[in-house]
């Protein structure tokens, strides 16, 4: 047979051929597993190698930047049981936490004592290979992690309003408002989670532990999207208040989906980056600011409730409060070090109408007010003498105007356009009409420094900044101020006697709309011609990851 027969008879048969393509189908699969053994490893040492690096930066005191680091790195890989890492470089350096600089520059080697608050650490492992050396014929792959740490000095502050003074009838009305069910929470529940002070990185772990987010720093956990039910079940399980937790955990059970992320309420700054807690040094707010504050921002940009009073001497009183959330650019509480973080109240406004009773027929009483947002941004802390230690903050107090007057309810979601303010028509009957104006505007909110010492900070003291020209009672001011416009339609009125008894009513009824604004604005967490301010925390040479 000649060469051409052979390889004819060959291509001809096939006996085999599906052992030969199993065979090496076979060896391709054991190679893909292979490789993925050895990337798992590799993968696994690499994050062990990083979680090494950020431990050894934060265990480092300032005075170790400069002498003294090595040893300590070295003792804490000893501890760890790690002995093939080694230490590639350890820098000393500058770290400035400036917002015009790239995160990337904001770290720069220095060799001036004067100058270093910070280090750079540099480890490597080598990883051994367990099939990879058959096809590289390397035993093992080197692998590198690096971390930047500083010490700074923190505070954590907050702008909002105390509940305190506000009515548990009209509060409970609020929230049940905001979360479109009915908590119908009493008195002593409000004052309980008004009371009760809840640790913010205890309501990660709780987080964490709900979703399966062991190892995530909280910055990872504070910045997903939570239903809101799932959110307060999270303050209900980080609470040491037994009450308290229950009424949050039935407050969780009635809650919505509306989607809630947690950095938008509480924004940790540089603590963020850890995963780290010291259950001995918490940072805490108050229960119930975090599940009004969690009710609202379930709404979206805006939220919107309404608010059925029922008064002596007056009928059908209802009240709607819109709010721009404030949390969509400014969270409610901050821990910084930095004079660029500046939180902020959101934009309100309210509209009452309420029904009183008169000599002349019943009279249609309507009040718009609008308030701007406050502001409050830390300007200075001190930790070099523990006797004058402290928080300095700037705050501008929330400015706004109230009306005697009529809106288009419907617009008033609409924070990009101004409302038109029209003449309210108190009164119509056949004899009369009775129309009335009146407008009261608060200036004055120039930045002013508020010092809160580390005994005020430690009771959580709170302290307000008023508008120069703020006003006790709205709905008194506007009453005494009232033009009235009175008009004659039938034959025989007297509209002489008319004023002093509209006059006479509307002083009557304002101390009690007084009582109603001013406790569904403290239910929102807010007042006009006014910002109030409290520092949470204050830390003095905080080792914090920078890089």
């Amino acid at each position: 047979m000649n060469l051409s027969g052979i390889f004819r008879r060959l291509r001809s048969d096939t006996q085999g051929a599906s052992s030969l393509i199993m065979a090496g189908s076979l060896f391709a699969m054991i190679g893909s597993m292979a490789f993925a053994i050895d990337l798992g490893s590799i993968y696994l040492a690499k994050r062990k190698l990083q979680g090494l690096a950020d431990s050894a930066a934060m265990s480092l005191d300032n005075t170790d930047y400069v002498n003294g680091a090595e040893g300590v790195v070295r003792q804490l890989i000893v501890k760890d049981g790690s002995n093939s890492v080694t230490i590639q470089r350890l820098v000393p350096g500058h770290y400035s936490a400036n917002a015009s600089v790239a995160p990337k520059d904001r770290f720069q080697p220095s060799s001036d004592n004067d100058q270093i608050n910070a280090i750079r650490i540099e480890l490597q492992n080598d990883v051994p290979l367990f099939f990879g050396r058959i096809l590289t014929s390397n035993a093992s792959i080197r692998i590198g992690a690096a971390a930047i740490a500083t010490r700074a000095d923190l505070a954590a502050y907050s702008l909002s309003t105390q509940l305190t003074s506000a009515s548990p009838v009209i509060t409970n009305a609020f929230l049940s408002s905001l979360g479109n069910v009915q908590f119908n929470l009493t008195a002593s529940q409000i004052a309980t989670l008004s009371a009760d002070r809840i640790d913010i990185l205890s309501v990660g772990d709780a987080l964490a532990r709900r979703f399966d987010l062991a190892g995530h720093t909280y910055s990872d956990i504070f910045n997903r999207d939570y239903d809101v039910a799932d959110l307060i079940a999270a303050f209900a399980d980080a609470s040491s208040d037994s009450a308290s937790a229950a009424i949050l955990d039935a407050a969780a059970a009635r809650a919505g989906t509306g989607q809630v992320r947690l950095s938008a309420l509480i924004d940790l700054g540089q603590l963020g980056q850890s995963d780290y807690h010291d259950t001995a040094d918490p940072l805490t707010i108050e229960a119930y600011t975090l599940l009004r504050a969690g009710l609202q921002l379930a709404q979206g940009d805006t939220y919107r409730a309404q608010v059925s009073v029922a008064a002596t001497g007056l009928t059908n009183t209802n009240l709607t409060i819109v709010g721009k959330n404030a949390t969509v650019h400014s969270p409610m509480m901050t821990v910084a070090s930095a004079r660029n973080v500046v939180l902020r109240t959101g934009a309100t406004r309210i509209y009452l109408n309420t029904t009183a009773n008169s000599a002349i027929g019943s009279l249609q009483v309507p009040i718009y007010s609008e308030l701007a947002p406050g502001e409050a941004r830390l300007t200075g802390i001190s930790c070099a003498d523990h006797s004058r230690e402290g928080v300095t903050l700037g705050v501008k107090p929330s400015i706004g105007s109230a009306d005697i007057g009529t809106v288009d309810p419907t617009r008033l979601d609409d924070f990009s356009q101004a409302m038109t303010v029209s003449p309210a028509q108190l009164a119509r009957t056949l004899l009369l009409s009775v129309n009335a104006t009146s407008h009261l505007a608060l200036s004055g909110n120039a930045e002013r420094a508020v010092v809160f010492t580390l005994d005020e900070v430690d009771a959580h003291t709170w302290k307000s900044v008023a508008s120069s020209d703020i006003v006790a009672s709205v709905a008194a001011s506007l009453a005494s101020n009232t033009q009235l416009d009175v008009r004659a339609l039938g034959l025989g009125a007297n509209t002489s006697a008319v004023t002093p008894v509209v006059g006479a009513v509307l002083s009557t009824i304002a101390p009690t709309l007084d009582s109603v604004i001013d406790s569904v604005l403290r239910s929102a967490g807010v007042q006009l011609g006014v910002s109030n301010v409290t520092v949470d925390k204050v830390s003095c040479g905080v080792p914090v990851l920078v890089g």
